[in-house]
């Protein structure tokens, strides 16, 4: 189909605002220059490609065939000797529609160089387009379109994503078609291909900076990497860099160490940039161990999720903090995996801990990973990234924390640094406490992303490829089990050891298989290690939950016993520190369960001492709450517990608080309140007043029912 080429008149080129008729423009173009010379210097690297060192900023590259010409950075990996190159057009103001001229000519210019070869490599080059500060509009409609397209297997899939409705939206839509209409204008009028313009918007980025203020952010982080990289005057060797890019740009000159002035490449210190090299190794590889625990398969299929990703792609693009939402098992951390998979090398992205958050300031939190620089130092580094990300795996744990100044600090750190996501997991029971205790007294605004269950059709899929889950999928009593992706790792798992269930076994039963097959695997019997495999299992998780740490020495356990654990990834090593933890969440919790029915068997005829055996620590807490929730809902007769508890004086209020979250958690909560009715008015009633749980005020719930 053919289109009219855009005509552009003589008056229309002619009208244009004060800033790129005075001398903003220029000034603008120039800092931008200058701001990636800094990166150079610096040792840092820059947006948009792999990150390697850059080499060389080519300005003005018309003369080299370049149609995307402000400038040009070259990066090379020093092992490979692979480049990359970034192609940047400088527009203060543009609008992304299908008339504006000015996006117009960027396109023109962008589409020319995409399909030559000699200028562009696809799949290694990128070209961006670089504006001033980008509006809410661009943000939430633009940006998410270009990772939308990144993150698709291909056209078909970037396209549905954009059409779909109550996925994408309407303004999207508008954007994506002024990409066509403007792409059909600069092939000759000639509508491009579905394939073309999907991998036209996989190279093309776009970026805001706000170097046009002398107060700007940009600029604030640009001179503080100076700062850290030089002991001039940081404001004075930013002004002589401007002055060294400004010239070398009336020349279409090529900036490299050896054309800058040499009284400026030698105020820079190469050991500081040592010195950061080594904070973001030590970080990375913190977040690299983290992520690495993360299991995102079942019996070695990956499940793809592909709206999940997407969806965390704009909320990330548009909120500072994302709280990613779900029940145990359903896939949180697996999101996150995939999330920094998808990142990797394309934008920074770090994870901690919530334990790492245990900490009476921020800055004392890197300090414990083993940085001598601060979050502020290291965001200099990335001063211009569009964004980075840092990973916080269950944030419940926050509620359980001794001292959480620091994830009040980071909260804080966020409203003030933009560029900053936080991306968070948590289990859906806390969200609203952590958002009443920390989002709400610091105004910060978060977005709520909710994972759901497999749906029938991907238990269909999954099933279809591991054929020992058709024996589940067939029990009506286990089936459901399969809707939460760790469960149904879990369940290949036991189903690949042989064993079997009838039509009877429910949930209870799958958990003792797992203990039998998973855990303890009763039949390697070699040495007794059934048995040291589940008391080593059982005594890592309740040592862990006492100590408050993220990991317990692993000289504490049975070396051999350890190895075969981790052989089956049911603990995790860290052999730099020489810990152990539980590899995944759920089953230390089945862990602390077994250990509280244990105390629980022992110290039956006292409640106090039953409670002093559990322990006091806010993880025993919240371990007790999932006890005495299962007992319930296994039909386990636990009323003289409850009342011994509400009834006991002696005993702290947040035992009692908690007993009673795990009666409003089960599924009849009505019927086993009325049938203790008598006996809880019994008891002293003003005990319950007032008491705040994770369900809310308890008076005000109990009240209605009674």
């Amino acid at each position: 189909m053919k289109r009219k080429k855009k005509q552009i008149t003589k008056a229309t080129t002619q009208q244009s605002n004060p800033f790129s008729t005075g001398s903003g423009g220029p000034n603008f173009e120039t800092r931008i220059q200058a701001a990636f010379t800094v990166l150079m210097l610096t040792g840092r690297i820059s947006p948009c490609v792999p990150p390697w060192p850059i080499t060389r900023i080519k300005l003005q590259g018309s003369y080299a065939g370049f149609k995307t010409d402000d400038f040009i950075v070259y990066t090379r990996d020093s092992r490979s000797q692979n480049e990359a190159k970034l192609l940047a057009q400088i527009k203060h103001d543009v609008s992304i529609t299908e008339r504006d001229e000015t996006f117009a000519k960027v396109i023109q210019a962008a589409w020319n160089d995409f399909n030559d070869p000699s200028v562009f490599t696809s799949g290694a080059d990128a070209i961006a387009l670089i504006t001033g500060p980008l509006s809410t509009t661009v943000i939430n409609h633009v940006r998410p379109l270009l990772e939308w397209a990144r993150h698709s297997e291909d056209e078909r899939e970037f396209l549905s994503k954009v059409n779909t409705r109550h996925f994408s939206s309407e303004p999207k839509r508008a954007k994506l078609q002024a990409f066509k209409a403007n792409l059909a204008s600069a092939n000759g009028g000639i509508e491009i291909s579905d394939k073309q313009l999907w991998e036209f918007m996989k190279s093309f980025y776009l970026l805001g900076y706000d170097l046009d203020t002398e107060s700007g952010n940009t600029l604030s982080l640009i001179q503080s990497l100076i700062a850290q990289s030089s002991k001039e005057s940081h404001s004075a060797l930013w002004s002589q860099i401007v002055d060294a890019v400004q010239s070398a740009n009336q020349n279409a000159g090529t900036i490299t160490p050896e054309t800058l002035p040499r009284e400026i490449v030698s105020t820079f210190n190469t050991r500081e940039d040592q010195q950061w090299d080594s904070d973001l190794r030590k970080l990375k590889e913190h977040g690299e161990y983290i992520i690495g625990g993360i299991r995102k398969s079942i019996g070695g299929v990956h499940v793809k999720r592909p709206k999940l990703l997407t969806q965390l792609l704009e909320a990330s693009e548009n909120s500072k903090f994302v709280f990613i939402s779900g029940e145990r098992g359903v896939g949180k951390s697996s999101l996150v995996r995939e999330f920094s998979e998808y990142m990797n090398n394309r934008l920074p992205v770090f994870c901690v801990r919530t334990e790492d958050l245990d900490k009476a300031h921020l800055d004392n939190v890197f300090t414990s990973i083993g940085l001598g620089a601060s979050i502020g130092d290291l965001e200099a580094g990335f001063a211009l990234m569009p964004k980075r990300y840092l990973l916080v795996k269950s944030i419940e744990k926050l509620l359980e924390l001794q001292n959480p100044s620091a994830f009040t600090d980071l909260l804080q750190f966020l409203k003030k640094h933009p560029g900053w996501t936080v991306i968070a997991t948590g289990r859906d029971y806390a969200y609203q406490q952590i958002v009443f205790n920390y989002f709400q007294p610091t105004g910060l605004d978060h977005s709520l992303l909710i994972i759901d269950s497999f749906n029938d059709r991907e238990i269909q899929s999954l099933c279809e490829r591991l054929d020992p889950l058709k024996a589940i999928a067939g029990n009506p009593s286990l089936a459901p089990l399969l809707k939460t992706p760790f469960f149904a790792d879990l369940a290949y798992r036991v189903a690949e050891a042989g064993a079997e269930f009838s039509g009877s076994d429910g949930e209870k039963e799958f958990r003792s298989a797992v203990w039998r097959d998973v855990i303890a695997k009763e039949h390697i019997r070699i040495g007794g290690m059934p048995l040291k495999r589940r008391q080593t299992f059982l005594d890592i998780a309740v040592a862990r939950a006492k100590q408050m740490v993220y990991g317990v020495p692993d000289l504490d356990f049975d070396s051999e016993t350890l190895l075969k654990l981790e052989e089956d990834d049911l603990i995790r090593r860290d052999i730099s520190n020489r810990s152990v933890s539980p590899a995944h969440d759920v089953l230390e919790d089945w862990a602390l369960e077994r250990y509280i029915e244990d105390v629980y068997r022992k110290t039956t005829d006292d409640v106090v001492r039953f409670l002093d055996a559990v322990g006091h620590e806010p993880a025993m807490n919240r371990a007790f709450r999932l006890w005495l929730y299962q007992k319930l809902k296994y039909g386990d007769n636990v009323n003289d517990l409850i009342l011994a508890i509400l009834n006991n004086h002696q005993i702290q209020r947040y035992w009692q608080d908690e007993t009673i979250s795990a009666l409003l958690l089960g599924d009849k909560p009505y019927d086993f309140l009325c049938e203790l009715r008598d006996r809880l008015f019994a008891a002293e009633y003003s005990a319950l007043h007032g008491r705040e749980s994770e369900e809310g005020s308890v008076l005000g719930i109990l009240e209605p029912i009674f």
